[in-house]
């Protein structure tokens, strides 16, 4: 072609109206009509506190199309589409990290940024990052990593590991603990459980701690004995605070105010 004036930009609602508007009317009843469909990328933190995002980066990934109109005459029973690749577009000027061939643009290793994975392109996989003041996110890349067979590179599995296996904390000696003693210590069956009591942080550097009620500290120790992971409610000192035994915090009802917990041996 002569020049990029001929080409119009289109978005995809745009394209299906002219090529498939059948397909356009499944996509606007199913996901734009849908109130918990966010298809504007606006306002659509998933409702949880943590995301490890993983995907490879620098393969060479589709971006974007250079489409005619179909000229060739039509044959009865034979599927034809209105558009087609142009396998002549050229880009006008060369760009680090871009290149062009047969009608499609590709992000590929060079530029200014990673390219994607091979299917899904960088922008979409780091849509994530938009959620960075909601969550707690962790990005990790992985150099060359195909989209289709990330699942088998022992990159990802050791990421998978960290985030489920973190470094030990005060909170999970706590844990380690609290088995301990529900269990009776050294695992021996028959020996006496050993005593044991929660305690709170008094700021957040939890550099101190002050000991819960011992009338709380059993309260906490039969929910967690009942399964990992609960919350509930507990009256301390007139104050009413919800505990997660999963995150091992507590949070004080009225003000918002988080402090952690753990369980010491006596």
């Amino acid at each position: 072609r002569f020049g990029v004036e001929i080409y119009e930009h289109l978005d995809m609602p745009q394209l299906l109206r002219m090529e498939c508007p059948e397909v356009l009317d499944v996509v606007n009843k199913y996901y734009r009509q849908d109130e918990l469909c966010r298809h504007d990328g606006m306002r659509d933190c998933p409702p949880i506190r943590r995301i490890v995002a993983v995907h490879g980066v620098n393969v060479k990934t589709e971006i974007m199309y250079a489409l005619r109109v179909n000229t060739v005459r039509t044959k009865p029973k034979t599927l034809t589409t209105r558009f087609v690749l142009d396998h002549d577009t050229q880009l006008v000027h060369e760009m680090p990290g871009r290149s062009m061939s047969g009608g499609m643009v590709y992000e590929q290793e060079g530029g200014s940024e990673p390219s994607g994975d091979g299917t899904v392109p960088l922008a979409s996989m780091e849509h994530c990052r938009s959620w960075s003041k909601q969550l707690d996110l962790r990005v990790e890349h992985l150099e060359g990593a195909v989209h289709s067979t990330m699942l088998f590179d022992e990159r990802f599995h050791d990421i998978i590991k960290s985030a489920l296996v973190p470094a030990p904390s005060d909170a999970d000696s706590g844990r380690h603990l609290l088995q301990a003693a529900i269990s009776g210590g050294s695992g021996d069956l028959g020996a006496a459980p050993r005593k044991h009591i929660w305690q709170a942080a008094k700021d957040e550097t939890c550099s101190s701690w002050w000991d819960c009620p011992a009338d709380v500290s059993e309260q906490l120790t039969a929910a967690a004995a009942s399964g990992p992971g609960g919350v509930l409610r507990v009256q301390i000192r007139g104050h009413d605070y919800e505990v997660d035994l999963g995150r091992m915090v507590q949070t004080n009802l009225r003000f918002g105010t988080e402090r952690r917990l753990r369980v010491v041996d006596t």
